[in-house]
């Protein structure tokens, strides 16, 4: 799980350029695939504001930070996501297996693996600061190890967050 988590690290992710089938997420921020396999699947509103998809064997969720979760600067910072993510994992019922920072050492995100024993379900969950909000952006594949699929479907996801607004 350590080492996946390593090779995640070492991807560096950008944020994608405004394009056609961009989703706005919040009036800064969007959700652009492009390429990815994330633009084959439409995102569905949630009740919480965030957004979800639906893509073959993985579920991507894109959720902003809960008012009240934390009351520090926006974006919280890499000891502050640490905690945040400790927090979702233990509410959630999940257990972290391991941590990365997708966006290199200085970037806005940190990542943590989150098995879920009683549902046999894997997480990747990330939260991101970006243009001064912060999104949690959370991918669910069955099985309790994460594997190299889902890795690239939470990297794809997190390549398609951007700043820019839809054009």
């Amino acid at each position: 799980m350590i080492r996946r988590l390593a090779c995640l690290a070492l991807i560096s992710a950008t944020p994608a350029a405004a394009q056609e089938g961009c989703t706005a997420l919040s009036d800064a921020v969007s959700f652009c695939p492009g390429a990815t396999p994330w633009a084959a699947f439409e995102a569905q509103e949630r009740e919480d504001g965030g957004y979800a998809w639906e893509g073959g064997e993985l579920l991507l969720q894109a959720f902003p930070l809960e008012d009240g979760l934390y009351e520090g600067t926006q974006p919280p910072g890499s000891r502050a996501r640490d905690i945040i993510l400790t927090d979702y994992a233990t509410r959630t019922g999940g257990v972290i297996q391991g941590r990365a920072v997708p966006l290199g050492e200085d970037g806005p995100a940190t990542t943590a693996a989150i098995a879920y024993p009683d549902g046999d379900t894997s997480a990747l969950v990330t939260l991101y600061g970006l243009e001064g909000e912060t999104w949690f952006v959370v991918t669910n594949e069955l099985g309790t190890e994460v594997t190299s699929v889902h890795q690239r479907g939470h990297m794809a996801a997190l390549q398609s967050l951007t700043g820019e607004e839809p054009s």
